[in-house]
C-alpha cells in the first residue's frame, strides 16, 4: 500500500496533471472507450484557475510526484 497526501494544489503544476489525466484516460482504450482515451485534457486556464481559489487538490505520491487530482 502507498500512503498519499492529498493537498490543495496552490499554484499547481497545470502541466503535469494534464500529463496525468492523459495516461488515466488512456487506460479506456483497451476496454473500447476510445472517446475518453482520445479526449482532451482539462485545458491549463481552468488547472491554474481553480488553484488559484484553492479549488484543486493534488494526491502527491511519496516520490513527490503527483497520483491524481480532483
Amino acid at each position: 500500500m502507498t500512503d498519499y497526501t492529498i493537498r490543495c494544489a496552490g499554484l499547481a503544476p497545470a502541466p503535469a496533471l494534464q500529463a496525468l489525466e492523459r495516461e488515466a484516460g488512456a487506460r479506456f482504450r483497451a476496454i473500447g472507450m476510445t472517446a475518453i482515451a482520445d479526449g482532451d485534457p482539462t485545458p491549463l486556464w481552468i488547472l491554474d484557475e481553480r488553484a488559484a481559489q484553492n479549488r484543486l487538490y493534488v494526491a502527491m505520491a511519496p516520490s513527490g510526484a503527483p497520483a491524481g487530482f480532483l
